[in-house]
């Protein structure tokens, strides 16, 4: 199981960093961004648009995407090598895109 999609079973949920290697963050991302992209397409297929499944949806969905890509660009600024700036050029553009998705979907907004 990748640790960065699990829940935390940490004091006070700490991201297990003891458990996460390099190899986990670009499957973690991929799976975490098909989560949203699902939570989404819930959203816009709400019968009747309203505060609480629409605005709250939106606010509460990616949680797992935004706690793997924190942890991960976190270590990409304290302990930086090679190999986290060569994941880095790969899930950089996978979040932007994402991010522009949502972003300009219309019929989302």
């Amino acid at each position: 199981m990748n640790p960065l999609l699990a829940k935390f079973n940490t004091p006070f949920e700490t991201a297990p960093f003891d458990k996460i290697k390099n190899e986990h963050f670009l499957p973690a991302i991929k799976s975490a961004i098909a989560e949203v992209n699902e939570e989404i397409k819930q959203i816009k297929t709400a019968t009747t648009p309203d505060f609480e499944n629409t605005i709250v949806a939106l606010e509460n969905s990616g949680e797992k995407l935004s706690s793997a890509a924190s942890i991960f660009f976190n270590i990409n600024a304290a302990e930086t090598n090679e190999e986290i700036q060569q994941l880095a050029r790969e899930i950089s553009p996978l979040l932007s895109a994402h991010s522009n998705d949502i972003l300009l979907d219309e019929a989302l907004f």
